[in-house]
């Protein structure tokens, strides 16, 4: 690889969010292998520190940003439970701790929370006691709104996202759905349950972004590996069928086993029931339109992107 096309990888890894991981992997080859095996120039050794020396740079401030959200999470997590709220995080610090072996390799932007409409009130009871305030905003479709902004005035790292429904559809009396009492269900009751988790992974990927990132797709993956426990895969299959989700399931299933060569992937999606336009799915969101999503040309898919939404 030359010194250019090392720059371009950094900023790829960078855009796909999977930095912290890259980062590693890269000191471990050097390590091993030694700066030639990554650097095909004279001045392999040279490249590769100031590479790693930007890397460095720029992880102080994803992992700062994360360190920082981790810990009101964990607060707020600790208030919910103690006031046996109907609500739960879920995504980024969840997907970090029972996923990855270290939680630093998933960063992370904002905290989601996953809430029961029941429990709107006094959540906002809880996060006021923090010192958050609520943002104002548009209702995320005429009539309907399932998206509460909260920050903290003077800190614009810190976001708290209080959502009754983790798919924004368009669709008010139909499409697909994830809320809280969905996730209680694909969770047996848990909602950080491996079977849980996978279904967040799978319907954020592909029916909240068609995976316009690699770090989704990484969450997928781990969660099928089994880094966050034994996939149930009756209850994950009725589940999906519960939330209109099997489809965007099925996708994210499908390209995750293409893109990274699992084959347990496959193994799940034989015990799904079918959902129509699979084979079409897997063409308008293949491995190749997931790796050139964060190029300077990635909007040129944004066609087969409509497309998936439409098909899911």
């Amino acid at each position: 690889m030359s010194q250019p096309e090392l720059s371009v990888l950094v900023d790829a890894v960078d855009a796909h969010g999977i930095l912290p991981v890259a980062t590693r992997n890269f000191r471990r080859i050097a390590k091993s292998d030694g700066a030639r095996a990554i650097v095909a120039d004279l001045a392999a050794e040279e490249i590769l520190d100031g590479m790693l020396a930007e890397l460095d740079q720029r992880l102080i401030a994803i992992l700062g940003r994360s360190l920082l959200l981790a810990s009101y999470e964990s607060r707020i997590s600790r208030a919910l439970a103690k006031d046996a709220l109907a609500a739960t995080v879920v995504k980024g610090p969840i997907f970090a701790r029972r996923l990855y072996e270290t939680y630093s390799d998933r960063s992370f932007t904002d905290i989601d929370i996953l809430v029961d409409p029941v429990a709107l009130e006094p959540i906002g009871e809880v996060l006021r006691g923090f010192g958050f305030h609520q943002l104002a905003g548009a209702p995320s479709r005429p009539g309907v709104q399932n998206e509460f902004k909260w920050h903290i005035p003077g800190n614009e790292l810190v976001l708290v996202e209080i959502q009754t429904d983790l798919v924004h559809s368009a669709q008010p009396n139909g499409g697909i759905h994830l809320r809280y009492n969905d996730l209680l269900m694909a969770g047996g009751g848990d909602a950080e349950d491996a079977t849980a988790l996978l279904l967040v992974g799978a319907v954020h990927g592909v029916a909240g972004h068609q995976f316009e990132r690699l770090q989704p797709a990484v969450d997928v993956l781990r969660a099928v590996g089994g880094n966050g426990g034994k996939i149930d895969a009756g209850r994950l299959a009725k589940a999906a069928a519960a939330t209109a989700a099997t489809a965007a399931l099925q996708t994210a299933l499908d390209v995750v086993g293409i893109l990274f060569r699992e084959g347990r992937c496959a193994d799940l999606v034989s015990l799904l029931p079918p959902a129509p336009w699979r084979r079409l799915r897997t063409k308008l969101l293949s491995p190749a339109v997931v790796l050139r999503s964060q190029a300077a040309n990635g909007a040129r898919d944004s066609w087969r992107r409509k497309g998936i939404r439409k098909l899911i």
